[in-house]
């Protein structure tokens, strides 16, 4: 990160390096979502830089786009670093995130909200789970 801004450690222009406006940068992460489930490197670079950006917005938006990421511990742990985030929503983001990859850090955060969250703001994100789980355990085998 330089001067709050997420920084491209690949050196790839055009990510949300030179963008003041936080807004600007959810785009730009919304947009590297597509170059991450392409595979290509640099864009994942630059999302998992975003992580760490001064804006909750844009590190909520880089947790979201890491749901393709491939299963390597530079991901998990970047999303497992946001799990103590001080805003809520990106520690619920960085917990689902997990949850999919079948990493439990973020159970305990994920357990509380589904203790009494039947219809809030995070119900979508808990179902993906909660359906991801039922398919994970009926293909196991018995």
């Amino acid at each position: 990160m330089a001067g709050g801004r997420c920084v491209n450690s690949a050196g790839v222009k055009g990510s949300c390096q030179p963008y003041a406006d936080s807004r600007v940068r959810v785009w730009a992460v919304f947009g590297l979502r597509y170059g991450v489930d392409a595979g290509r490197r640099d864009a994942l670079a630059t999302v998992l830089a975003c992580t760490r950006d001064e804006a909750a917005e844009v590190r909520r938006g880089a947790c979201a786009a890491l749901v393709s990421a491939p299963a390597d511990s530079e991901v998990s742990d970047a999303l497992a670093a946001c799990l103590t985030d001080e805003t809520e929503d990106v520690r619920v983001t960085a917990a689902v995130q997990l949850a999919l990859r079948d990493d439990p850090r973020g159970d305990e955060i994920l357990a509380a909200l589904e203790a009494g969250d039947d219809e809030g703001p995070y119900f979508g994100q808990l179902y993906d789970v909660g359906r991801h789980r039922r398919k994970t355990d009926t293909a196991a085998p018995r």
